[in-house]
């Protein structure tokens, strides 16, 4: 007991006295928030955006070891991407995800790496209608290539490429100027449209375009898809129902009785399609077999046969 109690009363005397008359050492003032600029923040977020790019361009072209394992870093999920939307973030991915299954996945990785974008013609910046064939085309290459072309870095190095000497020059000089903006993709198609046009009679002529746009005759399903699609991507975002019902009112008539008909309620603009391409395969099998010539398997039936053999049997056998 009285072990416990000295014990007690050293404690006691080792704590610190508990008034407030103890001088305390000045805290100092906390120092003011660093404010950076905007321009700082942007080139930041594009700096930290492009190195996820190459950190996932890098890690999608190693070969899996062993093979059977081509996967792109947990911090990007696998996703369905909706559509062949080439700048969807997972679009990479979901093309790796397609491999068929009687191909290797070692080999299916070797035919992406050994894709390379092509056909897209030579773009002179001479009007509207060459920059927005140029536009389509290099998203198709896009889209066939999906690992050449992966990331805005590759995307512009490809485009830039297929420029014209004097549409070159001015896109070079231009970049020279911007370097923030060199290997962006939308501050490359911005800098194309100024070059062409004015940014209000540009916007003019693309919505008086969209207003008159129809499927042509000789225009399949996909291609008027990518046409209107095209038009679309310069004009205020639509909603799902709009899109649908935009490109109802704008297919053959011969498909959109047959769609209107089926009375169907299309979610997507992607489920028009896909129905509207069934029905363009149905018209093609049917004109296809109207067509196809009649065969016989006799030769009785055909006169001219008859009469081809009866010539035959009377000529005089050539003597040796």
């Amino acid at each position: 007991m009285a072990r416990l109690e000295r014990a007690t009363t050293a404690r006691a005397t080792l704590a610190p006295p508990s008034d407030d008359s103890q001088p305390t050492e000045p805290i100092a003032p906390a120092a003011p928030p660093l404010t950076l600029p905007d321009d700082i923040h942007a080139t930041i977020r594009r700096l930290e955006s492009e190195l996820q790019e190459a950190r996932l361009r890098v890690l999608s072209m190693i070969p899996p070891t062993p093979p059977g394992n081509i996967t792109l870093p947990s911090t990007t999920p696998i996703l369905v991407v909706n559509g062949d939307d080439p700048f969807h973030p997972d679009f990479l991915q979901a093309k790796i995800n397609a491999r068929p299954s009687v191909i290797p996945e070692d080999q299916w990785f070797k035919m992406l790496q050994a894709t390379k974008p092509t056909g897209v013609d030579k773009y002179k910046g001479k009007n509207l209608q060459e920059l927005m064939l140029f536009e389509k085309q290099c998203i198709s290459a896009f889209r066939s290539a999906p690992l050449q072309c992966f990331g805005d870095y590759n995307k512009v190095l490809f485009a830039e490429k297929q420029l014209d000497k004097e549409a070159s020059a001015q896109w070079h000089r231009y970049a020279d100027a911007h370097p923030a903006d060199r290997h962006v993709w939308t501050s490359f198609l911005a800098f194309l449209r100024d070059s062409v046009m004015a940014p209000r009679n540009r916007e003019l002529q693309i919505h008086k375009e969209y207003t008159e746009a129809r499927q042509k005759s000789s225009e399949t399903v996909r291609e008027f898809d990518l046409r209107l699609a095209g038009l679309e991507a310069h004009l205020p975002p639509k909603t799902d129902v709009e899109l649908v019902q935009e490109f109802l009112s704008r297919l053959k008539p011969d498909i959109a009785t047959i769609l209107n008909d089926q009375a169907t309620v299309f979610l997507t603009r992607m489920d028009v399609v896909a129905h509207a391409q069934r029905i363009e395969e149905n018209h093609k099998a049917r004109r296809g077999l109207a067509h196809e010539p009649t065969t016989h398997n006799s030769n009785n039936d055909n006169p001219q046969s008859s009469r081809s053999r009866d010539k035959r049997s009377l000529r005089t056998p050539r003597r040796g």
